[in-house]
């Protein structure tokens, strides 16, 4: 990895990128409004959010997302996001993460601009 594209890396994942992706629970509020759960809990929570949910799913996509992209496989690009997409089992996650998605994408394109921002914005859209 050079470091243009580390730094590139950095900038998408300081939690300052204008993405919104701060300003979700990823369910953990609807656990402590609903009395499931207390500040002794949040650490169970979010291993079990990191351990079933992030790292099989978000993470997943994200590697395979990255080898397609590098590939030029645009096919496959779509075919990932479409499948993150379906695992996202609940209404409000699904959203939640096509509405951040569609942010970085967004945003990525006007800063560090390139063709295939916006031809991945249009093929995800479609």
């Amino acid at each position: 990895m050079n470091l243009a594209s580390l730094l590139a890396q950095l900038q998408l994942t300081d939690s300052a990128f204008p993405s919104g992706l701060y300003t979700l629970s990823h369910g953990l509020e609807g656990y402590v409004q609903s009395g499931l759960a207390g500040p002794a809990d949040l650490p169970g929570l979010l291993a079990d959010l990191l351990r079933h949910a992030v790292g099989p799913g978000d993470a997943t996509a994200l590697v395979l997302a990255h080898r397609a992209a590098a590939e030029g496989d645009w096919d496959r690009l779509v075919a990932v996001d479409r499948r993150l997409h379906a695992v996202k089992l609940n209404r409000e996650l699904r959203s939640a993460a096509t509405r951040t998605g569609r942010q970085v994408l967004d945003t990525a394109g006007r800063v560090f601009g390139g063709p295939g921002a916006g031809k991945l914005a249009d093929l995800v859209r479609a």
